[in-house]
């Protein structure tokens, strides 16, 4: 697929917004053109509003339990035949 054509300007402002922590000057190809999509896209819509702050209120996802659900199984013993 190629890039569709986009200003350096509108790459460093998507770049920029989505807070991407590779320098835009070591981005790979990959990551070009879809900052390039992403930039395409606003120019036609508008960026949206992207809150820069983390929301303090947000609520939060339970926490993983310290103990697994489902007993451990080792493999290599299963596949070795040791089924004590």
């Amino acid at each position: 697929m190629a890039a569709p054509v986009v200003s350096q300007e509108e790459l460093q402002r998507v770049h920029r917004a989505l807070c991407i922590t590779v320098p835009l000057e070591q981005a790979s190809p990959m990551l070009l053109t879809t900052l390039a999509v992403v930039a395409h896209c606003w120019r036609q819509r508008g960026a949206p509003k992207i809150a820069v702050e983390p929301v303090r209120d947000a609520p939060r996802l339970p926490c993983r339990p310290d103990t697994p659900t489902t007993p451990f199984i080792d493999l290599k013993r299963r596949a070795a035949g040791d089924l004590d």
